[in-house]
């Protein structure tokens, strides 16, 4: 949650208030206290903490550092990322 609560000497007693925090970029849910997953194609976590921003993620794609294909049309190859490497097939 983040906000701040005071004392007040009136009813209700108090000042200010406190939300749920919601989901950081790659992950789902209603907020960080009813949980959070990541996103699908993404591997990690989503933990509530102290302190701002109220939560430590660790959702990534699982396509960095992985190996995909992509069909280029208009030159009839594939291009393939491998790790860092872009490699394409020879035109057919």
């Amino acid at each position: 949650y983040s906000g701040s609560i005071a004392a007040a000497s009136s009813a209700p007693f108090y000042t200010g208030s406190c939300n749920a925090v919601a989901c950081p970029y790659a992950s789902t849910g209603a907020n960080v206290p009813a949980g959070c997953k990541c996103y699908a194609g993404y591997e990690g976590s989503v933990t509530a903490k102290t302190g701002s921003p109220f939560y430590t993620y660790s959702c990534k794609s699982v396509l960095v550092g992985g190996t995909f294909a992509l069909h280029a049309t208009v030159h009839n190859r594939f291009l393939r990322m491998n790790g860092e490497n872009m490699e394409r097939t020879s035109a057919k």
